[in-house]
């Protein structure tokens, strides 16, 4: 196999970008380290700064801003003896499926269309 196929294969992977995009930024950094070793450590210390806020950020993002759709799903089952059952999106409870509220936190169930 040629440089050439090698490429091409690797290119076909999903995350081949983000290796190409590490690869430049250790390039970046190698030709930053030789031109002035002193500054190269405090941009080094700023980017790790950098990735620990983006990194806090996305975890905020994810658990606390979550969209009023995924808070609010809620899921029919058919529990063992045949019955739907409406199951809490906040405890997990089964509930009657006629249930406006969930027995055991007291959850309001959002009565629609969509079951």
């Amino acid at each position: 196999m040629n440089l050439q196929e090698q490429i091409e294969e690797f290119n076909k992977r999903p995350n081949a970008k983000y290796a190409y995009i590490g690869l430049i930024i250790a390039v970046l950094f190698t030709i930053a380290a030789i031109a002035d070793p002193q500054a190269t450590i405090g941009m080094f210390f700023s980017i790790i700064s950098l990735l620990f806020y983006l990194l806090v950020c996305y975890f905020i993002f994810k658990f606390c801003f979550r969209s009023q759709k995924q808070q609010q799903q809620q899921q029919v089952v058919i529990n063992n003896s045949n019955k739907k059952a409406r199951v809490c999106p906040k405890c997990g409870l089964q509930n009657d499926i006629d249930s406006k509220f969930c027995s055991d936190c007291g959850y309001e169930f959002k009565i629609g269309k969509s079951e």
